[in-house]
């Protein structure tokens, strides 16, 4: 913003009299000269002129040197900085939230530049594939032929990689135009939490969309949508364009521009995981770009460099860099019609906003939404129906389909809550300190009330039943709509997709190699008077060699530390630090699982799909932060990971082990046993192992 600083003000302002007053002054005197001298006022206009404008760029310059910027920032914790002008238009300053220099220039709006004249009007739907998943390949296969039920005349475009097998690309050809893409790697450390890494590993591999310039717009999408009507509109829209992340309280409207500001946090030391973070951003699911190879190569530069400023972790990492990367372009915003995604559809039902919230008012007209995001856990889409021995029951029978639709709704905690009333999961979810039950209670009658600290009566709370119900009839409707698209391709390409088998899947990762571990003891280094150090059995120092897992509880703090000397150190300081964290030796990603204190099976089925990921041999490095009351189910699920089986006291809130994974190794009687450390208490957890030095 433009300002003169405040102490020259008044300086500032006479000098702004003096220059503007000059040349006029100037002007009027050889005017005056002119009728003195008759005959020869044409020889004094010139002078005049040049003599006005000579003056004139005088002021100008004075006055330009002392206009400067004050450069602020809206995020808590940023600073004043100052810009000095340079030459006329151009400003020298630093950022007021990285210090970084920066040159300031007067220009003109920034628009997008039109794609060349062969390509205009030429745009596709595009996805991105890799991996031999059969479920993807199912979910990509529906999604095309549901675009093409619409009659669209756009390409259907599918990029894919190397260890896509070829039988999967046979079948997709069928709906997509497939041409190859390679995998695009980045300094994921920087962009992603390390207990969502391995999730997002590959995820900016679909970038290389912006590098179709034979076409003038693409909409990239999730696989795991379904078009129910024709959205070729949307490449109407200018580009880049998306469905902003949240319940659109700003109340957004279609194509209308998104303030990029509201995406970036500040300093907040109540939240450290957050602190500088990003708060919101798009929704990566539907998004409209305009493909350009320049864009590309400068977003491929950043990502690829790991001391990048603009990094920011988060549990999203390609839709956030996305966010800020096109901030300030602005993004369009995409309706949530065109990107209705369904876990959120049940968290808008929460009393506070049910008659409000964009999405619960959308469901009592369901024919209004164009495409349905089967968004949220990995256990809700559709095709687990088919291709899951746990739905055998369920496929082919349709019969089942309404009773499918009951149980598909329970893999979202809002129907429980919302829909349900579920005074158990409630329950579970407050005592949690989940910010969706804050003085809220649920009574034995199914009615919430809202609780209010400055004595006010409590408020009933009603959700509108035509919103609830109307969330279940979308839910039928889209499940029934998807499985009508699968029987349709099985009947129009002969093909028995639920059959699939696992097509040349990727070869078996390898065993790690496993260290070799040795149990620590503690011993006073030089005698009584020393002090208390770590140990192996051969009484040698400890070298640098060890793992280390610890963690803390307090009342207002709680942190988690997992040291591996061949990789990263994970750690995390805050109150939202709770539930099970565990990592692998030699593995930089570190997974967090919740731990309700009411445990459900939704709750441990990750745990379990994690557990029996684990290698044979590996070595885990475990932490928990408050433990729920029936503890013994956790270990029970754990026990593979060599983890000790009773309980520790009941006064123990943390835990820390580092064990081998002894699956499927039999426990024989006289077999040696592999080392374990292990510590509960009810403050700080400490476990440690040494382990050889040859290995790091």
């Amino acid at each position: 913003m433009a300002m003169v600083p405040q102490s020259s003000l008044k300086v500032w302002r006479k000098k702004l009299v003096v220059d503007a007053l000059s040349p006029l002054l100037a002007l009027m005197l050889l005017l005056r000269a002119r009728h003195s001298w008759p005959g020869r006022g044409k020889f004094l206009v010139a002078p005049a002129l040049l003599l006005s404008a000579w003056t004139a760029l005088a002021g100008l310059k004075v006055l330009w040197r002392r206009v400067g910027l004050r450069i602020s920032s809206p995020l808590r914790g940023t600073c004043v900085k100052f810009g000095f002008p340079k030459t006329l238009g151009t400003w020298s300053a630093f950022c007021p939230s990285c210090k970084r220099p920066m040159n300031i220039e007067l220009g003109h709006r920034r628009t997008n530049e039109a794609p060349p004249p062969e390509v205009r009007g030429k745009c596709a739907f595009l996805i991105c594939l890799w991996g031999a998943s059969r479920e993807y390949l199912l979910g990509a296969l529906v999604l095309g032929y549901s675009i093409r039920k619409t009659g669209s005349p756009h390409d259907r475009v599918c990029l894919y990689t190397n260890d896509v097998p070829d039988s999967h690309i046979k079948l997709l050809s069928k709906l997509w135009l497939c041409r190859p893409m390679s995998h695009i790697d980045v300094a994921m450390d920087q962009l992603s939490f390390p207990d969502k890494e391995d999730r997002f590993a590959k995820v900016f591999s679909k970038l290389n969309g912006l590098a179709l310039t034979e076409y003038s717009k693409v909409l990239m999408m999730d696989i795991d949508l379904l078009v129910r009507s024709n959205i070729d509109d949307l490449f109407e829209l200018t580009p880049p364009a998306a469905l902003r992340r949240g319940m659109n309280e700003v109340f957004l409207g279609h194509g209308e521009p998104v303030d990029g500001r509201v995406f970036f946090l500040g300093a907040d030391k109540s939240m450290p995981r957050w602190s500088w973070g990003q708060g919101t951003g798009i929704n990566a699911g539907v998004m409209l770009w305009q493909p350009d190879q320049a864009v590309l190569d400068q977003m491929l530069d950043e990502l690829t460099e790991p001391n990048h400023p603009e990094h920011v972790k988060g549990n999203g990492p390609e839709q956030d860099y996305l966010s800020r990367f096109w901030a300030d372009a602005p993004w369009t915003y995409i309706g949530v019609e065109y990107n209705f995604q369904l876990h959120q559809m049940f968290f808008a039902l929460h009393p506070d906003r049910a008659y409000y919230a964009e999405r619960s008012v959308l469901v009592q007209t369901p024919e209004k939404i164009r495409v349905v995001h089967f968004s949220g856990k990995p256990t809700a889409k559709p095709w687990h129906r088919v291709l899951d021995n746990a739905w055998k029951d369920f496929w082919p029978d349709r019969s089942r389909d309404a009773e499918y639709v009951e149980r598909f709704a329970e893999e979202f905690m809002g129907y429980w809550l919302w829909v349900k009333r579920d005074r158990e999961k409630f329950e579970a979810q407050a005592s949690g300190n989940s910010w969706d039950t804050a003085g809220l209670e649920l009574n034995e009658d199914g009615e919430f009330f809202r609780h209010y600290k400055n004595g006010r009566e409590p408020e009933c709370l009603e959700i509108p039943v035509a919103a609830s119900q109307g969330a279940m009839n979308l839910l039928s409707a889209a499940l029934g709509e998807w499985f009508d698209i699968f029987e349709q391709l099985q009947r129009e390409f002969h093909l028995d997709l639920g059959r699939l088998t696992h097509i040349s899947p990727r070869a078996p990762a390898p065993r790690p190699e496993v260290p070799r571990l040795r149990q620590v003891a503690w011993r006073r280094h030089g005698g009584r008077a020393g002090w208390f150090v770590e140990s192996d059995k051969a009484e040698t120092t400890l070298p640098a060699a060890k793992l280390t897992a610890a963690c803390g509880m307090s009342e207002d703090l709680s942190s988690v530390s997992l040291r591996d000397p061949r990789s990263e150190t994970y750690e995390d300081v805050g109150s939202h630090v709770h539930g099970l964290y565990v990592k692998l030796a030699g593995s930089r990603a570190c997974r967090h699982f919740e731990l309700p204190e009411v445990l459900t099976e939704d709750s441990l089925a990750p745990i379990h799909f994690w557990v029996d990921s684990v290698p044979t041999g590996a070595i885990v490095l475990m932490a928990a932060v408050g433990l729920p009351s029936d503890l013994a189910t956790v270990l029970q699920i754990l026990a593979p990971l060599g983890v000790p089986q009773l309980p520790p006291p009941k006064n123990s809130r943390v835990l820390a082990c580092i064990s081998t994974c002894q699956r499927p190794r039999a426990v024989e009687e006289g077999a040696e046993e592999l080392p374990c450390a292990h510590h509960a208490s009810p403050d700080i957890a400490y476990a440690s192992l040494m382990m050889d030095e040859s290995f790091i």
